[in-house]
């Protein structure tokens, strides 16, 4: 359909439209709403595949300070039990 046609159409000037105009308007708004719902999917697989990241890297980063935490408490209590051994030691 031509630019001028959908623009008297839109306007409702449109008197005499022939059913192979009318066909190809159809066609055109199908391929418009197909073209639409393949950008939501991309954007929506977009996204789930940044959030999977995103719960992916907080998870890493998850473990790696937990696994911080447990170096930093094993050397913690090896500090202790230095103190305690030279706390017993008699001078």
């Amino acid at each position: 359909m031509s630019i001028e046609l959908q623009s008297d159409f839109s306007k409702g000037k449109c008197d005499n439209i022939s059913s192979d105009e009318l066909t190809d308007c159809a066609r055109s708004v199908d391929a418009k709403i197909s073209r639409a719902g393949y950008i939501n999917q991309l954007v929506g697989n977009q996204l789930g595949m940044e959030q999977s990241w995103s719960l992916g890297s907080a998870q890493e980063q998850e473990r790696t300070e937990q696994a911080q935490l447990q170096t930093k408490r094993g050397a913690d209590a090896e500090f202790l039990n230095e103190q305690i051994k030279d706390e017993e030691q008699p001078a």
